[in-house]
């Protein structure tokens, strides 16, 4: 099924009478941007069950799928204009509507932590105001790191292409690398031909598109905090009856849990793997690992800054309530 036949069908679901669509459970229309293998789509599967058992004969999560469905860049607007009802994404993909999503990766608490201090209810106000629900944060802890198929021995990128998402492009040329834009499923092809000689991904998720054939080295100094939520189109969220919306949010809370313990074991999973199939673990100096880190934050959180300065000005205490509530 492609995205304009998903349109059709959006607008024919919106041209039912309320009796009518409330005849039958509410289908709420699901997609990510990952291929169902990858470990966030398989979270999505899971919040789908929770839904679907808890809410049944009211409300129906149906997973349409990954990247054929719609380009992940896309997948954002996809839900927003309602042509889809729920995405599962990471901030990188949206963040030209709600830039301030991308706090998250500067935090430091886990997801059920940063629920109970106030910072989901941050997001859930920032995007908001793009017209979006915010479900849950679906990062279960998780990191990001760099990984090479050449040699790597200090934090001096200079002569490297990295493929980089905006998630890593502040840091790649802070350490004077070359940054190159590339779809996912492009990936292996940019590492076999040559094109880019690293690449940051998720700490896990490499395997799916089978990337380890062309990777040698896993800089194993994860940064960051993965910046992937659960997204609903606003008016459709408001629209449901109030005993289903509560029960969305309590699904959501229990979800982010499932996720942190699912996220953990899939970690020493992922390593186990990537080491029995030939992938060198290394770590630079204790000084360069150091600056790593040091660039790493201090670009992305001045990236983060410069972006949403309009927002920033106009909302005083944001900054604060940021730092506050993810540290």
């Amino acid at each position: 099924m492609k995205l304009k036949s998903l349109l059709f069908a959006g607008f024919a679901l919106a041209a039912l009478p309320f009796s009518a669509a409330r005849a039958e459970p509410v289908v709420l229309r699901a997609i990510t941007p990952w291929q169902v293998e990858y470990d966030m789509s398989q979270a999505l599967l899971m919040f789908r069950d929770m839904v679907n058992e808890r809410l049944a004969g009211k409300v129906e999560v149906r997973y349409l799928g990954g990247p054929e469905i719609a380009d992940p860049g896309n997948q954002f607007d996809a839900m927003k204009n309602g042509v889809v009802d729920m995405v599962l994404t990471a901030a990188a993909y949206y963040r030209s509507e709600v830039p301030a999503a991308a706090a998250v990766m500067f935090t430091s608490k886990s997801p059920t932590d940063l629920r109970k201090s106030g910072y989901a209810d941050i997001m859930r106000e920032l995007h908001a105001q793009a017209g979006v629900e915010y479900l849950a944060n679906t990062a279960g802890g998780k990191k990001y790191r760099l990984y090479f198929k050449t040699p790597i021995e200090n934090p001096d990128f200079s002569g490297k292409s990295i493929r980089v998402s905006p998630v890593y492009l502040p840091l790649v040329r802070a350490l004077g690398g070359t940054p190159v834009n590339v779809a996912p499923n492009e990936l292996y092809t940019a590492l076999e031909r040559g094109v880019v000689q690293g690449y940051g991904w998720p700490e896990t998720g490499i395997r799916e598109l089978g990337l380890q054939e062309q990777t040698k080295y896993v800089l194993d100094t994860p940064f960051y905090s993965l910046d992937t939520a659960l997204l609903m189109n606003k008016s459709v969220y408001d629209g449901l009856p109030d005993d289903v919306k509560e029960e969305l949010q309590k699904i959501s809370v229990e979800f982010e849990s499932k996720v942190e313990e699912k996220i953990g074991a899939l970690l020493q999973d992922e390593n186990e793997h990537l080491r029995k199939e030939g992938l060198n673990f290394i770590r630079f100096s204790p000084e360069d690992e150091a600056l790593f880190l040091k660039t790493a934050y201090e670009a992305g959180w001045n990236d983060f800054l410069a972006q949403n300065k309009t927002l920033i000005d106009a909302n005083p205490g944001l900054v604060e309530r940021l730092e506050v509530a993810g540290n």
